[in-house]
């Protein structure tokens, strides 16, 4: 899985909108929207993407380990 479907999934695991997730985050939608198409492929905000989601912010940068947190 890229990075791009992580984020993705694990937004949708969430149960956010890309809008949700730029409003918990301070990343903006447009970017999310960039990375979750490919066309991003990493963010200097991954960390911040990661504690928005709760989710293991090593998972969602290089795809280690389990998406939830231990």
């Amino acid at each position: 899985m890229e990075y791009g479907q992580r984020l993705k999934h694990a937004r949708k695991a969430r149960k956010l909108t890309q809008d949700d997730l730029a409003a918990k985050s301070g990343v903006k939608q447009a970017l999310i929207s960039k990375i979750e198409r490919g066309d991003q492929a990493g963010s200097t905000f991954d960390m911040d993407l990661a504690f928005a989601l709760n989710i293991n912010p090593v998972w969602l940068s290089r795809g280690i380990g389990t998406m939830e947190m231990c």
